[in-house]
């Protein structure tokens, strides 16, 4: 028998007269003997005299059911599912150098169907750091060689718990500077983003350090790029600039930052000057404007040179930003939108379609009006800065 019905131990003639009694007489409370298994499941007074209430009691052997345990999106004894990272040796994760057009650099390893931008390298070249950005995230990688062979993408040291990205690592290899939108200090709570370095530590790398009041500001402060000497360019919108973002350079004298000097016409203008590479032995500017990137070399008197744009020699006519030369000076990298890839189809015939469309890092998703290109780095040769001297 179902546990869960009331057995009653009554005569059914009995019943039947409980039944009339409640109908036509004034209400008792007769004395109903239930089962020893039985439970109550419910009792809807009608016609019944109130009566104090009386706690239930568990019976000795009853025991409370166990409540549900607490979930957690990924418990920490369960393994992820992790992307296969092949096994690569030889300079530049061994990719196939480019030619005088660029191509993306090493396609599905670096550059991939996530978003990465913004590349450095360490003097020996056995190290590169790059940005990949995220919904809602900035996050700085890195790979690099042991025994010869490259392992696999992971978070840099210092990265990974704020907005991290555009990290730039000094022509010596002491310090890598990159911008944050971290806390300077206990209590923090302004949002705008800084530069900031860490210093070499044998084969780490130290706690992160703001780089000063001399150059971050109340406003935001981007992409650090550095010269033999130390002398630091990178992007700030300060009061009294040309535009909205303006190129800056501060010279190291004595291991402190001075104040900073804006580059003037023609390296800023009334729109957004930013991300600027400064040569190591600063004879010329690679930086954006209005996704063009363009270059000026500078004078022996100081001054800078008209700028010439590079778009169509580097053969990348979408948005473009944040080049850097390679630590040999053999290739120039460079951050870019994809170019105009197939869309994701209403109805993809395949999986393989759905996989291309998503993956593939030169294609473009489009999901109703809006569409989502890849962020990607590629590479060309440095020998295209020659074409413009």
């Amino acid at each position: 028998m179902n546990h869960n019905q009331v057995q009653l131990s009554l005569p059914i003639w009995v019943l039947i007269g409980l039944l009339l009694a409640g109908c036509v007489g004034k209400p008792t409370t007769p004395a109903i003997t239930l089962s020893p298994t039985a439970e109550i499941l419910s009792i809807k007074p009608t016609n019944i005299p109130s009566t104090p209430f009386i706690e239930p009691t568990l019976h000795p052997s009853a025991t409370l059911a166990p409540k549900p345990p607490t979930r957690t999106p990924y418990p920490s004894d369960t393994p992820l599912p992790t992307i296969v990272f092949p096994e690569l040796t030889g300079d530049y994760l061994g990719q196939e150098p480019p030619g005088m057009e660029a191509i993306l650099f090493a396609p599905g390893i670096i550059s991939t169907g996530m978003n990465e931008r913004d590349i450095t390298f360490t003097p020996d070249g056995k190290e590169l750091y790059y940005s990949m950005q995220g919904e809602g995230f900035f996050v700085i990688l890195f790979v690099k060689q042991e025994n010869g062979i490259w392992i696999s993408p992971r978070v840099a040291p210092f990265s990974g718990r704020y907005n991290d990205i555009e990290a730039s690592i000094a022509p010596d290899g002491k310090r890598l500077f990159f911008t944050s939108d971290r806390p300077r200090f206990e209590g923090d709570t302004s949002t705008d983003f800084d530069i900031w370095f860490v210093e070499r530590m044998g084969d780490d790398w130290g706690a992160p350090q703001n780089l000063g009041d001399v150059i971050n500001s109340d406003s935001s402060e981007y992409y650090a790029s550095l010269t033999k000497d130390g002398t630091l360019y990178f992007t700030a919108s300060y009061p009294g600039g040309r535009g909205g973002e303006d190129l800056y350079r501060s010279r190291l004298l004595d291991g402190q930052y001075q104040t900073p000097e804006n580059l003037g016409e023609p390296v800023n203008s009334s729109e957004d000057d930013y991300n600027g590479f400064i040569a190591r032995d600063e004879s010329y500017l690679i930086f954006g404007r209005s996704g063009q990137t363009w270059i000026s070399f500078r004078q022996q008197d100081g001054t800078w040179t008209r700028l010439r744009s590079m778009d169509m020699e580097i053969g990348l006519t979408d948005f473009c930003w944040s080049p850097c030369v390679s630590y040999d000076g053999k290739y120039l990298f460079i951050s870019s939108i994809a170019r105009p890839g197939m869309d994701l189809a209403p109805h993809p015939s395949s999986y393989d379609e759905i996989q291309k469309a998503i993956l593939d890092p030169e294609n473009v998703i489009k999901l109703g009006k809006k569409h989502f290109p890849h962020e990607n780095i590629y590479w060309i040769s440095s020998q295209v800065i020659e074409i413009f001297r």
